[in-house]
């Protein structure tokens, strides 16, 4: 193409979650994992995966970003219907153990995917935390949820 590369769209919502689901598909391929994509994408899940002991576990692919304030990877334990945006009902619904046993998280800023399980958090938390450092104060846990380390979850 030489001196003139075709210029590449702004990166929409959608296009940023199929750059995370393409990433966590690739590290759980590489890592191992026999991995199965539901057709018609109508599911509460984007993936399904085979371990080495042959059980198979649904994960729910989100895109990560960092916290403003506490160093930590963020990233929301719901989905949002966008056909009930308009006023009519509540959009969000979050996961639960009937639709997905693990969250593979992509956090862009360091590349890094992580599975975490949706055993994790407590029923009705909406946002889930993967701490990239150990906080430098004591009481930085005072926040309404658990903040688990990112390290201990990493593939």
């Amino acid at each position: 193409m030489g001196f003139f590369k075709p210029k590449p769209k702004d990166l929409t919502r959608g296009m940023k979650g199929n750059i995370s689901e393409t990433t966590v598909l690739q590290r759980l391929v590489a890592g191992g994992y026999v991995v199965l994509i539901p057709y018609g994408g109508s599911e509460r899940y984007d993936f399904v995966i085979e371990d080495g002991d042959g059980n198979f576990w649904r994960i729910q692919v989100k895109t990560g970003w960092k916290h403003a304030t506490n160093g930590a990877v963020q990233f929301w334990l719901y989905s949002v219907n966008p056909t009930l945006t308009k006023g009519k009902g509540n959009p969000r619904k979050l996961y639960t153990q009937r639709d997905c046993d693990y969250f593979a998280v992509y956090y862009p800023e360091n590349g890094k995917v992580y599975l975490v399980p949706l055993s994790a958090f407590r029923e009705g938390q909406t946002m889930g935390y993967l701490r990239l450092s150990v906080p430098m104060k004591r009481g930085f846990n005072s926040h309404k949820t658990d903040i688990l380390m990112a390290e201990d979850y990493e593939i």
